[in-house]
């Protein structure tokens, strides 16, 4: 291999265009002489020598060409014709240079071409290892080969512990130099990190004064590994990766050797360059290899996991393989259901609590201590249409690698996946029920009634009473997924009494079945019970309505809407918690009552009393005072703190005001349903 090759393997690795032509004038020629022409063509157009120091680069746009200019020692010049546009950095142009110094030089020893040959082969052997410690341990031992050293030893900078550590050593050492931490700044490795520029020691005596802050410790080290042999010429240089100081190379020579000599530096410096562009490329190999590997691995994770999920496996299948890649223990909360996975091991109840009541908002994970003990988890939300539906949760570690982040986030896609089936299947299957469920309370003819109440595996002659169960209307859209979860509560709670439970226009209906009376209150306690639990858990205003029970299937219609209207009543109200139909009173009659019917009802009444006496505030509280001590005059003049008289008196008012008499039983009425009005629809009333 000879030079121009070496430059054309050297343009080749760094992604460089070849020179279509190379040309060389030495001081004893008149004219340029081609050295290399890849169509076997001299170049186009005159080449004039510009005035340069080293290096020299000209585009030729009319020639369409950009070249480079290299002289050399002794008035010697190369020229390279790249394609127009090649684009040459500085590094570049420096390696390049180097590597063309002989071109032009007499040949009067091989020794500096097969020293060249060796750096470049050994480039090409280190250019084939990915493994960085490897690389390492390979770039020291070329090195040492090449400029025939002693010893050796490459350090590299521990950010961890703040030291420079010996990662290899080659030559006569001992293995106790990778024992050796130095400050920065200690020894003549430390001071050439600070440094940042390569130096050379003659002696041992030039070395002295940059050794002497050794540690003592490390001054035994250092007698240790080189037992007798005292080193004498001693080259340090830095190695660049990035423009940050990769490692640092020394190299000895022990007494009795020539010392280094300005050849020897040469080729170590060039080497060095050589070795930063190794370093760089086998960095990126390594982190490319990596992510490579992991891709691979995620790609098996992610085939396995879609076949479980694809055969129907199940999320407890799913897990257990997410637990036997990674290698750690992975959780698996599934909301809609309140099961956790693996089974047989469950979180504390106020981690449950806190994870429910959750605000969750995308799928990035988050922190969350235990309760009762020093840990934390790291939560993966699984939100499926923006209904957070399940936790997939592990340890929390520092060190999560990015292949677990990867597998944890297929683990949370296919389990995401598995929710949705769940929902979709729940979802249709609350659809049929319902369309069942309208389809048997709207059957008048006995016959079909028996035959529908059986296919729906309904007791004719069982007592039936309904609950509806509804939100606040400002629920978070992100906290719907809680409905499943109460309807999960709901079956585990009156299992045996429920009989049909569905979800249809974001109200929750349960038909409860009950043989005999002494069930009825013991459904009704712990429907109390679950609005309760859920409201403290969930942390959302629930309110439900529950209609009477009654005997046989023909009258569960009758019980729905009962349901309803109770139901109708607590959301009109804003109310929470059970309301049941037998316990609403005159509330009954005001279930379908209007904004606008009440307002009218009320203006009707109090309006008149505003407008015609300038007396109006006491004639108002002395009405309402009337008819809350149901028309005693003593005990309204009581509460008022005024005499009979004066009562006789405001009342007289009241009647010309509104024109009727308290003694008329309808116009009473009418008050008193006014009165009633504007205690419990007070917004209406303040709106008049």
């Amino acid at each position: 291999m000879n030079d121009i090759d070496v430059v054309n393997l050297f343009l080749a690795r760094t992604h460089i265009p070849v020179p279509r032509h190379i040309l060389l004038k030495t001081p004893g020629e008149s004219d340029f002489r081609s050295i290399q022409s890849l169509d076997g063509s001299q170049p186009v157009g005159p080449l004039e020598i510009p005035a340069f120091e080293h290096e020299h680069i000209i585009e030729d746009a009319q020639n369409q060409r950009t070249v480079l200019w290299l002289r050399n020692p002794g008035q010697s010049y190369v020229v390279m014709v790249f394609p127009a546009g090649t684009s040459l950095d500085d590094d570049a142009v420096q390696i390049i240079h180097h590597l063309l110094l002989t071109v032009s030089l007499e040949k009067k020893v091989d020794e500096p071409r097969d020293r060249f040959h060796s750096i470049i082969a050994s480039i090409v052997e280190l250019s084939a290892t990915v493994d960085f410690d490897i690389l390492i341990d390979k770039i020291l031992e070329k090195t040492i080969s090449i400029v025939m050293a002693d010893a050796g030893m490459l350090w590299v900078y521990d950010s961890g512990i703040n030291k420079l550590v010996c990662k290899a050593y080659k030559g006569n050492t001992t293995e106790l130099a990778l024992s050796l931490q130095l400050e920065r700044g200690e020894g003549l490795i430390g001071k050439t990190f600070l440094r940042g520029t390569p130096k050379l020691y003659n002696s041992y005596e030039e070395a002295l004064p940059d050794i002497e802050d050794f540690s003592n410790d490390n001054k035994k080290k250092v007698q240790r590994i080189f037992g007798e042999s005292q080193m004498d010429s001693v080259f340090l240089m830095p190695i660049f990766v990035n423009q940050r100081i990769e490692c640092i190379m020394i190299v000895y020579r022990f007494k009795g050797n020539p010392p280094f000599s300005l050849s020897d530096i040469e080729i170590l410096k060039i080497f060095a360059e050589l070795i930063g562009m190794t370093l760089t490329n086998a960095r990126s190999l390594i982190t490319l290899q990596g992510q490579l590997n992991n891709l691979e691995k995620s790609n098996q994770v992610y085939s396995k996991l879609t076949s479980l999920s694809v055969n129907n496996s199940g999320i407890a299948s799913i897990v257990k393989e997410l637990k036997r890649v990674l290698g750690i223990p992975v959780r698996v909360i599934n909301l809609m259901t309140h099961e956790q996975y693996p089974r047989g091991v469950a979180f504390e109840r106020k981690l449950l609590v806190r994870l429910m009541q959750a605000n969750i908002k995308n799928n990035d994970p988050f922190l969350i201590e235990a309760e009762n003990k020093p840990e934390k988890y790291r939560v993966h939300p699984i939100l499926v249409e923006n209904s957070c539906l399940g936790y997939l949760i592990v340890t929390a570690r520092e060190d999560e690698s990015q292949i677990e982040t990867m597998i944890l986030e297929i683990g949370r896609t296919v389990i995401a996946l598995e929710l949705s089936k769940a929902q979709s299947m729940l979802d249709i299957l609350f659809k049929r029920t319902a369309q069942n469920f309208l389809e048997l309370i709207n059957l008048n003819n006995p016959l079909e009634l028996s035959k529908k109440s059986s296919e729906m595996g309904l007791d004719l002659n069982a007592n039936y009473g309904i609950a509806e169960f509804a939100m606040s209307k400002d629920i978070n859209e992100l906290q719907t997924g809680f409905i499943y979860r109460l309807i999960a509560n709901i079956k585990t709670e009156l299992a045996g009494a429920q009989k049909i439970v569905f979800i249809s226009q974001e109200k929750i209906t349960v038909l409860i079945a009950t043989p005999a009376e002494s069930g009825i209150n013991l459904a009704q306690e712990k429907i109390s019970a679950i609005i309760a639990q859920t409201q403290n858990d969930e942390n959302i205003l629930l309110c439900a309505g529950m209609g009477s029970f009654y005997p046989g299937a023909r009258n569960i219609n009758k019980a729905y809407r009962e349901a309803e209207s109770a139901l109708m009543y607590q959301l009109s109200r804003h109310h929470r918690g059970l309301l049941k139909y037998c316990e609403m009173g005159v509330n009954q009659l005001f279930i379908n009552l209007t904004s606008e019917e009440a307002g009218a009802f009320l203006s009707r009444v109090f309006t008149p009393l505003r407008e015609n006496s300038k007396q109006s505030e006491y004639l108002e509280k002395t009405l309402i005072a009337y008819v809350e001590a149901n028309g005693s005059m003593i005990q309204t003049a009581k509460k008022l703190y005024i005499h009979t008289n004066t009562l006789y008196q405001r009342l007289k008012k009241i009647e010309d005001c509104l024109q009727i008499s308290f003694k008329n039983p309808d116009e009473l009425l009418q008050i008193q349903l006014a009165c009633y009005l504007r205690n419990n629809y007070p917004d209406i009333y303040n709106s008049l």
